[in-house]
């Protein structure tokens, strides 16, 4: 598995700015973090989405609603196994 560190647009407190992220692509994280939207936080009304089934959570990292990536950087590998599409390895989180 391939590690990742995504930096996102810092618009606000109480929301993260980074995550080293496990998935076996660039290509695929891409597409979930674009396409899919499957970090997003809120859907489309505005709802909280809660965690993805499709992403194993050791730190909790969401996209708020204002937030962009702003990068995706490869930034090294790792032998972890899991049944998920991707992995939170560590997430930052700014605080109120």
């Amino acid at each position: 598995m391939r590690l990742y560190l995504v930096k996102l647009t810092d618009v606000d407190y109480d929301t993260y700015d980074a995550a080293i992220i496990g998935c076996e692509s660039k290509q695929k994280l891409e597409e979930m973090l674009l396409t899919d939207k499957v970090f997003d936080k809120e859907d489309a009304l505005g709802v909280y989405k809660g965690r993805s089934p499709r992403v194993e959570y050791p730190y909790d990292f969401d996209i708020g609603r204002w937030q962009k990536v702003e990068s995706i950087e490869a930034v090294g590998f790792s032998d972890y196994e899991t049944d998920k599409e991707a992995v939170v390895f560590l997430a930052s989180f700014n605080a109120g």
